[in-house]
């Protein structure tokens, strides 16, 4: 688990990034509101959220067969990709929400871990705690 919350520190980082670069662009443009707001918060918190259960949903696995294991990891996917449609569907319905800013964070997993694997350093591995 140590792994984990060195990588979930980085994606709440990266989040973090991604929610200013967000707010820096929507500023200017006159779309800062607190739909805007709302939104941010709605999708930052679901981003973590997802991000921790599929970290749990990994550790469970480790602990199963392999055939069990990938069953188990193919239903926690459809599980976490209902929920992002969910959560992305009632930003593009719910009027107190700016549907661009719940979807904004949900890159920043993906950013976040690339820019560490482009800009980390050389060679670093991952010790076992």
């Amino acid at each position: 688990m140590a792994l984990f919350k060195r990588e979930m520190k980085q994606v709440a980082a990266g989040t973090g990034v991604i929610d200013l670069l967000a707010t820096l662009i929507a500023l200017p443009l006159g779309a800062f509101t607190y739909e805007w707001v709302l939104g941010l918060i709605l999708g930052t918190v679901y981003t973590l959220l997802n991000f921790r259960m599929l970290a749990i949903a990994v550790v469970k696995a480790v602990y199963r067969p392999p055939n069990k294991a990938s069953s188990y990891m193919r239903v926690q996917y459809l599980i976490r990709y209902a929920l992002t449609a969910l959560v992305l569907t009632l930003g593009f319905a719910a009027p107190y929400l700016h549907p661009l800013a719940v979807a904004a964070p949900m890159l920043a997993p993906r950013l976040s871990l690339m820019a560490c694997g482009i800009f980390g350093k050389e060679g670093k591995s991952y010790e076992r705690n």
